[in-house]
């Protein structure tokens, strides 16, 4: 018996055929690079042939694991497709928008947590993927769940991720703890306090999601690392720099005289736009930050992370009249749908890397 069978396009002579049977609990899915013609006569073949074509079968788990994606029918359509454990969901939209839209929404944590059975049996690669896709990407910046990604993945996931999170004790884990250091040698308590803090975090979905009763890392210590010092320069030391900077190009000066004065943090500096300096007052508002998105790989303008990050500052006079000769500087280079303040010399928005190698570059100098 066929429970799913279906072809789609993805794009030009590239169409991906899905087969389902239910049955004999195969799970076929798999890209080609074809006309429509040829993939249903892909289609039928593996339909035939079970045996030799149908190789990828669905473990006693697989309904954790959670398909979703959206394509562009023939009629320039899209159609959303879901499926985790007993839940399914499939529609088509006019626009991509819209079906991102619906998508955001049927994600929901009923949606992909309704199966009791999944939540007895789930190891933790298996609740790691769900509670990044409910939580972590709607709940945090892009950046820190990129961050708690690659710190799981690369140390607690290689000894643990197989392990059901159910048989996980507080013993295992002070076990875990206990080894890093003989592991991985060149460990810091930064990282290892790092590891801890992500896994409590995870733990604690765990409970909230019934998945657990109780959090097995609660009564494990572990050293909290000691602060670094922070080097900070003298009201002397900054006038004279400040001094240095009027022999540097413009944008260089107007960015640093900047953040000396006003001690914005790179990402609010790269995330302010012409209309956030407020001459007649005297000021600039931060309400936006530039972040880096590691997963599409591109710059994006974020909200700051509090709402004690939303502050308008004051600017010395001084550094007002150097922004008032930069933005002159900028008519003459900018590219058009460019709103960042702050732009290189060929006229686009800039990146953290500028910001690091020019001062760098600067204070070898001096």
């Amino acid at each position: 018996m066929c429970k799913e069978k279906y072809i789609y396009c993805v794009k030009d002579n590239l169409h991906r055929i899905k087969i389902i049977k239910k049955n004999s609990n195969i799970h076929y899915d798999k890209y080609f690079h074809c006309d429509l013609e040829e993939a249903i006569k892909i289609r039928d073949e593996v339909l035939k042939n079970n045996d030799i074509s149908l190789k990828e079968q669905v473990n006693e788990y697989k309904s954790i694991l959670i398909e979703k994606y959206i394509y562009q029918t023939k009629n320039n359509k899209y159609r959303l497709f879901i499926k985790s454990g007993n839940y399914y969901y499939s529609k088509t939209f006019d626009t991509l928008l819209e079906a991102r839209k619906e998508r955001k929404i049927r994600m929901s944590e009923k949606t992909l947590i309704s199966n009791k059975k999944v939540k007895n049996d789930a190891n933790l690669n298996e609740f790691v993927n769900i509670w990044f896709s409910i939580y972590c990407f709607k709940e945090l910046k892009t950046t820190t769940s990129y961050s708690m990604m690659n710190i799981l993945n690369k140390y607690a996931l290689k000894e643990l991720g197989d392990e059901k999170i159910s048989n996980i004790t507080t013993l295992r884990l002070q076990k875990y703890f206990s080894d890093l250091r003989s592991k991985y040698t060149d460990i810091s308590d930064k990282t290892i306090y790092r590891i801890y803090k992500v896994m409590k975090n995870m733990f604690n979905r765990a409970v909230d999601w019934e998945y657990i009763s109780n959090n097995p890392i609660d009564k494990i210590k572990v050293r909290k690392p000691k602060s670094k010092e922070t080097i900070i320069y003298s009201s002397e030391e900054l006038i004279e720099i400040l001094k240095l900077l009027k022999n540097e190009d413009i944008i260089f000066n107007a960015i640093f005289s900047l953040m000396i004065t006003t001690g914005i943090r790179k990402c609010e500096l790269l995330g302010l736009y012409v209309e956030d300096i407020n001459f007649e007052k005297g000021s600039i508002s931060i309400n936006k930050n530039m972040n880096w998105n590691k997963f599409k790989h591109k710059y994006e303008i974020v909200s700051p992370k509090t709402s004690y990050s939303y502050r308008t500052i004051p600017v010395p006079k001084a550094v007002l009249h150097i922004l008032e000769d930069y933005l002159l500087y900028r008519k003459t280079i900018a590219k058009k749908n460019i709103n960042n303040l702050f732009i290189n010399k060929k006229g686009y928005s800039m990146g953290f890397p500028y910001l690091t190698n020019s001062w760098h570059r600067f204070i070898k100098i001096i």
